[in-house]
């Protein structure tokens, strides 16, 4: 990595995710993007009760945080993931905690960084899980994160009993901020690793209960918008759970690497915005696929490498959509095929394009998808 990133007057290497971001080190107003993921808004009484315990009134770090003038109000509007992390950052900073007062068990400022740094040492993605969970168990003082193999899954889950909370928190505060915990996590390990993970996460889980399941069914709660797999609801604890073959996904960042203690939470709101723009999660499997192959054809094997993803699991993703690789393979050829013809590409172009072995090949394919021959498609476009 050679592209350098100004950071509280450090200079550190670029991560891969902000290599690919224009004016990246600029807040990029997530608020006004449509279907951004915003927290619950409930969790900002506890937040202010925490952050009041230290003579700081949340909603003045808010409206920076947000970049408003001085005695702007509009504390009813949503906050975004992103700029939720970017406020723990900034209250860990002004609190000297890295808990921002939300635990009786306080974590000084280069906890995290600590924890990354250990976890950075592991060769594979697995013994990293490990790591992390091995690290904050030790700074936490109990066991509350937990890595399992479960038959093809990698799942690292979190047991929140008996956590040490400096107040009682209602039961929407606590599932909202554990919630946010998980999407932390998942973040922290996007960055460690050094590579882009959204692909292996298969689902998540919540001990969030649902009076009535099918009326959220496809709408999920806030923080969980963020998610682009399905949910689990009323669960034993809260869960990240990946395909197993993340497991051997090598760790790329070294600790020289890492991002100076106090701007780990930025980064992991340039991640979060990062995600949302490059593998936004309201976009299927299916339409992922299409954009890839509508591009440039290629073999299962290639596009799963693509994606991140194992064949295996990119053919059982696809299956829950209700098709195949060779029938979205089909349809993004005959697509492609279709612009080509229309950009007055001879049928013998268009077959080399699209690596058919020969013309006639491809002329009996496209009159299989269209009932229409390419020469006459060709005229009539």
């Amino acid at each position: 990595m050679t592209k350098q990133v100004m950071k509280e007057g450090q200079l550190w290497p670029a991560p891969w995710y902000r290599t690919d971001m224009p004016n990246s080190s600029d807040h990029t107003g997530s608020a006004n993007g449509p279907g951004i993921p915003c927290v619950d808004s409930s969790l900002f009484e506890p937040l202010a009760k925490a952050a009041k315990s230290s003579g700081i009134d949340l909603a003045v770090v808010l409206r920076e945080i947000r970049r408003q003038r001085p005695g702007a109000n509009d504390a009813s509007e949503p906050v975004p993931v992103s700029d939720y992390f970017r406020l723990l950052g900034r209250l860990a900073d002004l609190t000297s905690d890295e808990t921002v007062r939300m635990s009786k068990r306080p974590l000084l400022p280069g906890a995290f960084h600590f924890v990354m740094s250990q976890a950075v040492a592991s060769n594979r993605f697995d013994h990293m899980l490990r790591e992390f969970a091995n690290g904050f168990n030790l700074l936490h003082g109990r066991v509350y994160n937990h890595v399992m193999t479960q038959g093809d899954k990698l799942v690292y889950a979190i047991d929140n009993k008996d956590f040490p909370t400096p107040f009682e928190l209602t039961a929407r505060q606590l599932h909202s901020f554990l919630e946010c915990i998980g999407i932390l996590m998942h973040t922290l390990f996007g960055i460690c690793a050094g590579a882009n993970i959204d692909s292996y996460l298969c689902k998540v889980t919540t001990k969030r209960r649902l009076d009535n399941p099918r009326k959220h069914a496809g709408n999920r709660l806030d923080q969980l918008a963020y998610w682009g797999v399905p949910t689990a609801y009323g669960n034993k604890n809260y869960a990240l759970i990946y395909d197993y073959s993340v497991a051997t996904l090598p760790v790329k960042l070294r600790a020289a690497d890492l991002p100076q203690p106090n701007a780990i939470f930025g980064e992991v709101a340039n991640l979060i915005e990062y995600n949302l723009r490059v593998s936004p999660a309201n976009v299927p499997i299916v339409e992922r696929v299409t954009d890839l192959l509508s591009r440039q054809p290629m073999s299962a094997n290639a596009l799963a490498l693509q994606l991140n993803l194992s064949p295996r699991t990119l053919r059982r993703r696809l299956a829950q959509s209700n098709t195949s690789f060779q029938e979205v393979r089909q349809k993004a050829l005959n697509a492609r095929a279709k612009r080509l013809l229309s950009q007055d590409l001879l049928a013998g172009e268009v077959a080399e394009e699209l690596d058919y072995s020969d013309e006639r090949s491809f002329r009996r394919a496209f009159i299989r998808w269209n009932q229409i021959s390419p020469s006459k498609f060709r005229s009539e476009s």
